[in-house]
């Protein structure tokens, strides 16, 4: 994810669809906080909690972001 965030933009849904194919909701996490830099439809950010099992993890995402 880290190669892919470095050359590439992603939408909210490509972000969702890559943290959902992720067993382990600290990777989820991991996904989403590295993507976020690189995301074409900021105004949709919100819906990557729909990747999310956990309301911790939106929080934990939520404080790594600086939100």
């Amino acid at each position: 994810v880290q190669e892919l965030a470095a050359s590439n933009w992603f939408t909210v849904a490509q972000v969702v669809t890559l943290m959902k194919s992720c067993t382990y909701e600290d990777t989820r996490i991991d996904v989403a906080a590295a993507l976020y830099p690189r995301i074409v439809d900021p105004e949709n950010w919100y819906l990557v909690n729909d990747g999310f099992t956990y309301s911790s993890s939106k929080k934990t995402l939520r404080e790594r972001l600086g939100q």
